[in-house]
């Protein structure tokens, strides 16, 4: 375990932790307490050759004040945690960018806290020659755009729960030609941009969360669980994307792979150019807010947390991650005392 010292000197690099929890004195203390969690399963990568954006991973917490974008609270019930007590922790990874036709972007794995799991973001849609179903979006905690208009698009919150865990990829616009770009994938805060006819931007991944319980280190500044942008055609712009969803490409020479979503956000991968790859959705994270009077310990498994930092009201934040895009299965147990 990184002690005081080694985090006030190396605040980024020096995040990444074995150790459990931070021994407090607690003589009295309740043997039950009520903890707040944030759930992200990993993203969907991105589609083939103007490829769709990957829908970002489910998002499920009981954080007090959380809403999407049209407004609606995203707060689940509380939970009430007891001393003693084994709770299972799995990070879930990134889908991969598809990097062939007739293949659409792999699908997120699930996150796990306890009894709460969110499932993985669906991959976008890929080219298919002749056509196929690899074209639709694959549903998940948030859905995978459409490629053009080979829907359907890929549906969000599934399967579903309350508060809902996403949001679907996007359709197809309104605009009078035949879609040639991609739609992106849903996001934790809203859909996915719908694909747009000819010399018309691509559809933009579905906007994700900002949660300023996780802003202090500066790694979730800019948010989590943003969905991935839609490859673009012609001389038109790709699909953006936001709170760590991974952006589009561009159709035009030269073709690019679609954007890796941001490490650690559960973003959705960009839908790759002509031609070309999508890109990589992100792994998940799990994240729990709790009284500083109680510690954890890990007794099993493989799990990786970053050093914990201080929230108002006497509470500490942990979060435990996957570490590099390329590990295996983060999971295990912890037991507070």
């Amino acid at each position: 375990m990184f002690n005081e010292q080694h985090k006030k000197e190396m605040p980024l690099l020096g995040m990444l932790g074995m150790g459990g929890g931070i021994a407090r004195a607690g003589g009295g203390k309740s043997p039950t307490f009520f903890l707040e969690y944030i759930v992200i399963a990993g993203g969907g990568g991105g589609g083939y050759d103007v490829g769709a954006g990957g829908g970002a991973g489910g998002f499920r917490t009981n954080v007090p004040g959380i809403q999407n974008a049209a407004g609606s609270s995203l707060t689940g019930g509380s939970f009430q945690a007891s001393i003693e007590t084994a709770y299972t922790i799995t990070i879930g990874g990134g889908g991969s960018g598809s990097a062939a036709q007739n293949a659409r972007g792999g699908n997120g794995a699930n996150s796990v806290f306890a009894t709460i799991t969110s499932t993985g973001g669906g991959g976008g849609g890929s080219a298919g020659y002749p056509w196929t179903s690899e074209g639709t979006g694959a549903p998940g905690g948030s859905g995978g755009g459409q490629r053009r208009d080979e829907g359907p698009t890929g549906a969000g919150n599934t399967p579903p729960v309350s508060p809902p865990q996403g949001n679907p990829g996007g359709g197809v616009g309104t605009s009078p030609s035949a879609p040639a770009a991609s739609s992106g994938g849903g996001g934790a805060g809203g859909p996915g941009g719908a694909s747009q006819g000819y010399n018309n931007p691509a559809g933009a991944g579905g906007v994700g969360i900002t949660i300023p319980l996780l802003n202090p280190p500066g790694v979730f500044s800019g948010g989590v669980a943003g969905g991935g942008g839609g490859s673009g055609n012609g001389l038109v712009g790709p699909g953006p994307a936001v709170n760590g969803g991974g952006a589009g490409a561009p159709n035009s020479p030269p073709s690019e792979y679609g954007s890796n979503a941001t490490d650690k956000t559960g973003g959705g991968g960009g839908g790759g150019g002509n031609n070309a790859r999508g890109g990589n959705g992100a792994a998940g994270i799990v994240a729990l807010v709790y009284p500083t009077d109680y510690s954890f310990s890990k007794t099993s498994g493989n799990l990786l947390n970053m050093s914990e930092w201080s929230a108002p009201g006497g509470r500490e934040v942990i979060v435990f991650v996957k570490g590099d895009p390329a590990d295996g299965t983060r999971t295990g147990t912890i037991t507070f005392e």
